[in-house]
């Protein structure tokens, strides 16, 4: 009796368009679906979980390197983990090898896990009663009485 996965491994490139969902049966395949991503280069030296903080360094076998880290990656979806983030390496990996276009460097680098702050303003900027103290500063009284006319 074959093992009933409750999930599927979902290409990490869907940011790129790419919808592949791949059985878990056929890991290396799903591996090696991520790889082609790359064209002719191979995958980036460092590289980060798209689920967790776990670093991935190439120490001079980047195929390696990759291949541990969809591992893990795998094992997050195994456990039904959600939130997954994107992994800014690849991002600028894929940027700098023109694997992306400028347009979409810029745009998938603007993201943030940090929650939206409104009313933020600049440091320089000053309200009414900031610019009025500032310039009170620079005010001198003088005594009329002790003015010699």
């Amino acid at each position: 009796m074959p093992f009933n996965y409750d999930y599927d491994l979902p290409c990490e490139f869907a940011f790129l368009g790419c919808h592949v969902n791949i059985h878990p049966a056929w890991l290396e395949e799903w591996i090696a679906h991520s790889l082609s991503h790359f064209g002719t280069l191979p995958p980036p030296q460092e590289s980060i979980c798209i689920f967790c903080d776990d670093m991935f360094r190439s120490h001079g076998n980047p195929i390696s390197a990759w291949r541990d880290r969809m591992m893990h990656i795998e094992g997050h979806y195994k456990n039904l983990e959600c939130g997954i983030r994107p992994d800014f390496f690849v991002i600028e990996y894929m940027g700098r090898n023109n694997l992306i276009s400028a347009e979409d460097l810029s745009f998938f680098m603007a993201y943030s896990e940090r929650p939206s702050c409104g009313n933020l303003v600049p440091l320089s900027a000053q309200n009414n009663d900031m610019s009025l103290r500032k310039e009170r500063k620079f005010w001198t009284s003088h005594d009329l009485r002790e003015e010699r006319r």
